[in-house]
């Protein structure tokens, strides 16, 4: 047994610490019990209360739980505070320091919970996201391919790992099924669409690494299998890369973090507003989606909602609509937006205001599951949008040249690894903008860029 070196004179903190010396508990975890426990014990100093355990009452407790909610902290934070020091007194009744468990008698109802894991994030958002996901790829860091399959499906975390190379089926989809194995609410049968870009980046991977059928489809930053979870530390580094958390050294000194905060090893990390989880993939392909007028019923399919519960459909999307088979025309949608953006600043210096697109893709979207070959004039006249915003943003002279224009004739440059990696074979450089200048036209005010499409397009339901 554990020689005791506590009793009830002992501080919060002293005790917490005493109980982590015969636990195992996750970095995560240790964290949420520190910030708890040296929340509790600052309010009782604040009070001019001893913050021994053995002056630990219930009148304290609700005291501390009213100041939380002065603090404005929600009703699930405040609940796992009060949760962390009832199983601290649990311990210390365990081990006779304590004879009753007085916070037992204080809870908390959640209330008005959105039941968010993460947030959703904008087009806008997205697109960084797909960018810096080519940059860290490039530099070495195994990253891209889980990121775009949870960008375009919002696929569970859990479900990543599970994919092999022959989960990509002739149909063009990426299909799991469990056989006789038991199915429950977070492991389903998979079977969903991937867009052709994808579809095609996918095939380039599994030649690249000579992948045989059976092989794991997906692999982590240390180049092993993807395992249950790692998907975390995937989109915890993209975050870092884009600065939507930071990073410092553990003060081995410090016995206080901020609510932000975590620790992972010796570093502590910082959350920003922008931070997102994995499940805010899920989060915002849903309200992509959701905005772009796709019918509630795809959106449930993609997710994986069993008999279209609109409930769980609620958690994830702001407002509902339209019909199924939508899914391959929302994706392809979105992948347009993403890798014209991704060309056009890479190649041209150019930056494709998204969020003045975003506003009218529901638009768009109506057009292309009409037809989907429109989406080659779409993208032409993406590009012819960016270029005309620059033209019009720079107002060079006709005796100029535009500053974002390559001259007539001009090569560009040789291939370009980054590039290369992004569009697999098919990208030659040769071939790039210079064929869309055709497409170019002069920007002419504040008009939409869908406004060039033939609004009668025969009904035409698209196949992939």
């Amino acid at each position: 047994m554990t020689k005791l070196t506590i009793n009830e004179n002992n501080t919060i903190m002293e005790c917490y610490k005493h109980s982590e010396q015969l636990h195992n508990h996750a970095p995560n975890t240790k964290a949420a019990y520190t910030k708890a426990c040296f929340s509790f014990q600052s309010f009782m100093e604040e009070q001019g209360i001893v913050p021994s355990v053995k002056n630990i009452d219930f009148s304290i407790a609700q005291a501390w739980k009213r100041s939380l909610y002065n603090l404005s902290f929600a009703d699930l934070t405040i609940k796992q505070k009060i949760a962390s020091l009832k199983a601290l007194n649990e311990y210390l009744i365990n081990l006779g320091i304590l004879k009753a468990n007085v916070l037992k008698k204080i809870d908390i109802k959640v209330v008005n919970t959105k039941n968010h894991h993460s947030r959703a994030l904008s087009l806008t958002e997205l697109y960084q996201v797909y960018k810096i996901a080519i940059q860290l790829e490039s530099n070495g860091k195994n990253v891209l391919m889980s990121t775009l399959i949870a960008i375009y499906t919002g696929v569970r975390n859990e479900a990543l790992g599970k994919f092999k190379v022959n989960s990509l089926t002739a149909n063009r989809r990426l299909e799991f099924l469990h056989g006789n194995s038991e199915t429950n609410t977070k492991n389903k049968d998979i079977s969903l669409p991937l867009p052709p870009s994808l579809l095609n980046k996918l095939h380039d991977h599994i030649e690249l690494n000579g992948l045989q059928p059976e092989d794991p489809l997906l692999y982590g930053l240390r180049g092993n299998k993807l395992g249950n979870k790692q998907f975390n530390t995937i989109t915890k580094n993209l975050c870092i890369a884009l600065g939507w958390m930071t990073v410092r050294d553990l003060n081995q000194n410090e016995s206080s973090l901020k609510d932000n905060e975590i620790i992972d090893g010796r570093k502590v990390y910082a959350k920003t507003d922008k931070y997102f989880t994995p499940h805010g993939f899920r989060y915002t392909i849903a309200t992509l989606f959701s905005e772009m007028g796709m019918n509630n019923d795809s959106i449930k399919y993609l997710l994986g909602h069993s008999e279209f519960d609109k409930g769980n459909l609620k958690s994830y999307i702001h407002s509902d609509r339209k019909y199924l088979k939508e899914i391959s025309c929302g994706q392809l949608l979105i992948e347009t937006v993403l890798e014209t953006a991704f060309m056009l600043e890479h190649s041209n210096k150019i930056q494709l205001d998204i969020e003045y697109i975003e506003n009218d893709l529901p638009r768009v979207f109506d057009i292309i599951k009409r037809d989907v070959s429109s989406i080659e004039q779409f993208k032409a006249y993406l590009i012819s949008f960016a270029f005309s915003q620059a033209q019009h943003k720079h107002t060079p002279s006709l005796s100029q040249q535009p500053v974002y224009f390559n001259h007539p004739g001009q090569q560009l440059d040789a291939v370009d690894p980054i590039m290369q990696m992004q569009y697999g074979h098919q990208y030659a450089p040769q071939q790039g903008m210079l064929n869309f200048m055709s497409h170019q036209q002069s920007y002419t005010g504040p008009k939409t860029f869908y406004n060039t499409y033939d609004s009668n397009i025969p009904s035409f339901n698209p196949h992939f």
